[in-house]
């Protein structure tokens, strides 16, 4: 499986690392096929095994936080 770590940002004078639980994270490709990723442990998430990211696809990362805040990152092309 594909692993997604997600954190929060901290003051620079902190030392622990604040994990983003119980977010919905989401891989979708250019097809419109959607992948659901599960939380492992706190902030660590992961794709099913059967999900392959396929050489010359598209695909695109988002998170919607707990509160309610949506991140999408831009589709970008995997390439070999």
């Amino acid at each position: 499986p594909y692993k997604i770590i997600l954190t929060k940002t901290i003051p620079l004078n902190e030392k622990e690392i604040r994990y983003e639980s119980d977010a919905i994270v989401s891989i979708t490709d250019l097809n419109g096929n959607v992948e659901i990723l599960y939380e492992d442990k706190p902030g660590i998430y992961l794709t099913n095994h059967g999900f392959r990211g396929e050489i010359g696809n598209q695909y695109q990362l988002r998170v919607e936080t707990l509160y309610k805040y949506i991140y999408e990152s831009q589709p970008i092309t995997l390439v070999n």
